[in-house]
């Protein structure tokens, strides 16, 4: 079990960086998540994270002011009903969640994560802005 949650992982973290992240900070942060010491420094980085391809970025709009509303949009765009955490909060970072939950515990809670929903095609992304919320999508 440990290495299938392993590989869950390793795909949803490369996969975001690839996808999402502008392409001359990929791999320094694709190395920083490969070690305990980096994946500090990397979450400590999402708080002000500054280096996402807008190509592929959308403000929520206006109207999503609730977890379920986070939810329902990203269930409109085919996301499973589970997701991947990266956080800055070390409880929450690396878990596998229910969609549903992971959207009700960290919707607007001031916690700064990433959700992986479909490697590489659709992820959420909240940082410690009010304004710095944005769907990734390919």
């Amino acid at each position: 079990m440990e290495e299938f949650d392993n590989n869950i992982q390793i795909n949803h973290e490369i996969s975001l960086i690839k996808s999402f992240v502008v392409k001359d900070r990929q791999r320094r942060y694709i190395d920083l998540l490969s070690t305990t010491k980096g994946r500090i420094k990397f979450r400590a980085y999402i708080a002000h994270f500054k280096d996402l391809n807008h190509q592929f970025c959308t403000t929520i709009p206006t109207d999503v002011s609730q977890s379920i509303d986070l939810y329902n949009l990203l269930k409109s765009k085919n996301a499973p009903e589970t997701c991947y955490v990266i956080s800055s909060n070390s409880a929450l970072d690396k878990k596998t969640l229910l969609l549903k939950d992971a959207t009700k515990d960290l919707f607007c809670s001031g916690v700064d994560y990433f959700l992986s929903c479909i490697p590489g095609k659709l992820a959420y992304f909240e940082g410690e802005e009010p304004k710095c919320r944005f769907i990734l999508q390919k």
